[in-house]
């Protein structure tokens, strides 16, 4: 043995070499220190990134909403501008005010909140075939007609639980029109564009027919006062007028415009190969 301090020369490991007892055979040799033996090497430390450069690199990217999400939050946001913007706020008598507001729930956000819910678990119209879009169209007929009767819409004016009732209807009876036509399951959506093209349209015709007899009345309907319409001081019969116009052009082109481009959609569609 060595001193303390004093290297140990070099060594070599023996092994048994086979089943030969006495023969060895001579391994790989090393060299032995005292400074080896007392300060064994260490691994070099583990490296982190910095706390903020790990936390990028985990975190996941921001998801942009698709094209339907986006179309979707963009109806809300029209529904509620509508709803707890513009109705809270306006003269609640004024029969033009109403149009605009009925007119934007069922052609304006209606149809962008059913193409945000066409084909999810929201779809309601999905799995009932007897929704067809013709009978939808014929519930929106209904509940248009029926909440324009003089003595209902003067109900609605002065009571605000028949108002929230009236504008509950108006968008369920949208959004079931509009996702009968664009929703539903996958199998037999050409034939239901078809459907669509005739319940848009005859919606187009009815919406149409009650503006124009709106417009054209010789006599007010609903109320006999001046009202504001969105600041504009109007008689009883010139509001009446301009909501009738409000719901004859959206009405038409909304509804018509609908119709013919599933038409169109269907007519370009792909031949599939037989």
């Amino acid at each position: 043995m060595k001193e303390d301090g004093q290297e140990a020369g070099p060594s070599s490991i023996l092994l048994p070499c086979g089943g030969d007892a006495g023969r060895q055979r001579r391994v790989v040799p090393y060299t032995l220190s005292s400074d080896s033996l007392n300060h064994p090497p260490l691994s070099p430390p583990l490296t982190s990134p910095p706390q903020g450069e790990k936390g990028r690199a985990h975190a996941a990217p921001p998801r942009s909403p698709t094209p339907r999400q986006a179309v979707l939050i963009i109806g809300l946001i029209v529904l509620f501008a509508l709803w707890l913007g513009l109705l809270p706020l306006a003269d609640r008598t004024s029969f033009s005010v109403h149009m605009i507001v009925h007119m934007g729930v069922v052609a304006g956000a209606a149809p962008l909140i059913a193409i945000g819910l066409s084909g999810t678990r929201f779809d309601f119209t999905d799995g009932r075939t007897w929704l067809t879009p013709i009978t939808a169209s014929v519930i929106e007929l209904f509940a248009v007609w029926t909440w324009h009767i003089p003595a209902l819409r003067a109900l609605s004016e002065t009571s605000p639980i028949i108002a929230v009732l009236e504008q509950a209807i108006f968008l369920g009876a949208g959004l079931t029109l509009w996702l009968s036509c664009l929703g539903g399951a996958a199998s037999g959506r050409k034939e239901r564009r078809l459907a669509g093209t005739f319940g848009l349209i005859f919606t187009s015709m009815h919406m149409t027919l009650i503006g124009a007899l709106l417009s054209l009345s010789p006599r007010p309907l609903y109320g006999e006062g001046e009202v504001s319409c969105l600041g504009v001081p109007l008689s009883a019969l010139a509001d009446q007028q301009v909501g009738g116009v409000v719901m004859l052009f959206v009405g038409a082109i909304v509804y018509l415009a609908g119709g013919v481009g599933l038409l169109a959609r269907m007519l370009n569609a792909p031949v599939p190969d037989r």
